[in-house]
């Protein structure tokens, strides 16, 4: 699992505050590449989890799985995901209760 400095998490929580406020795609895509060290468009599976739940409106368990079981969330080998494909899916529905 990974950890932030301070100084590295406020500019990221400050990053995605602002995109719920927004709600763009672009914006969305914008808060997710701050968690994409490497660039390749993927973030892990278990850092996604960590995010639905800890930052913004945080989610519970259970919704956070009810997201990725909605948007049929597929992790790789190494356990990422693409978050443009999860970004969209999630944009377009259905939300949970």
């Amino acid at each position: 699992e990974k950890s932030y400095k301070f100084e590295e998490f406020l500019p990221i929580h400050e990053t995605i505050m602002n995109t719920l406020e927004q709600g763009t795609f672009a914006d969305y895509m914008e808060a997710f590449k701050t968690f994409d060290r490497e660039g390749q468009g993927y973030i892990s599976g278990a850092e996604l989890r960590h995010l639905l739940s800890s930052l913004g409106e945080r989610l519970t368990d259970d919704q956070v799985d009810e997201i990725i079981r909605n948007t049929d969330l597929q992790e790789d080998l190494e356990g990422n995901v693409k978050y443009e494909e999860f970004i969209k899916k999630v944009m377009a529905g259905p939300y949970p209760d």
